[in-house]
């Protein structure tokens, strides 16, 4: 991927994460206030939000290697 590949990428897992933490967090609450946590649910939740930082993890690795070898 190109440097402006990578970078739209990041923008994008970005702002996936960040909705996503913010949809589990909103998930949490209600549960808690309704008494009724459904762990599986949010083990399930939170696997997704691991697996797209991990992916933005290695599009920021990649995006720092390029930028390292164009210096």
């Amino acid at each position: 991927m190109s440097e402006l590949e990578l970078e739209a990428r990041r923008e994008q897992l970005t702002e996936r994460f960040t909705l996503m933490q913010l949809e589990l967090g909103g998930l949490f609450y209600e549960m808690a206030i309704r008494d009724h946590l459904e762990l599986d649910l949010l083990a399930a939740k939170s696997a997704a939000l691991q697996r797209v930082d991990l992916e933005l993890a290695e599009v920021q690795r990649s995006l720092a290697t390029q930028v390292d070898a164009g210096a």
